[in-house]
């Protein structure tokens, strides 16, 4: 049921943006490691998408193709943590993981596009009916 599909992912929408809040308050006042700027800036396309997916909802057309996963930030997280780590300041080690834990967040919502657009093509083309003997 492409509805239900679609509920799902507005609750993980919901449940991934209290996430990024809290994540959010965890690293207010630190400095930012590396590769935190590149991932507040692939934010805006994934919100940017899902806003016109939601918008195709609405109007019953199918949603716009998901954009390919980035599958590069894992690796700038992962060297972030390392290099933090290696610095041997406190807190950098902390913010860093906590920046990836926000990147692992955006990535998910990423990968739910494909099924976000999925359901709204289902939408989009209306009642399903069997065919008798189908």
């Amino acid at each position: 049921m492409p509805a239900t599909r679609l509920l799902a992912v507005v609750s993980r929408l919901n449940m991934t943006g209290r996430g990024l809040d809290v994540l959010a308050e965890m690293v207010e006042g630190r400095p930012r490691p590396a590769g935190a700027g590149r991932l507040a800036g692939d934010a805006g396309p994934v919100c940017a998408w899902l806003r016109s997916a939601a918008e195709a909802v609405a109007e019953r057309r199918p949603a716009p193709a998901p954009a390919a996963p980035d599958d590069e930030a894992h690796a700038t997280s992962a060297a972030a943590i390392r290099g933090a780590a290696a610095a041997g300041a406190r807190d950098a080690p902390v913010t860093a993981g906590i920046v990836a834990w926000a990147g692992i967040h955006l990535d998910h919502l990423r990968r739910l596009e494909g099924e976000v657009a999925e359901a709204a093509g289902l939408l989009a083309a209306g009642p399903q009916r069997e065919t008798p003997g189908g």
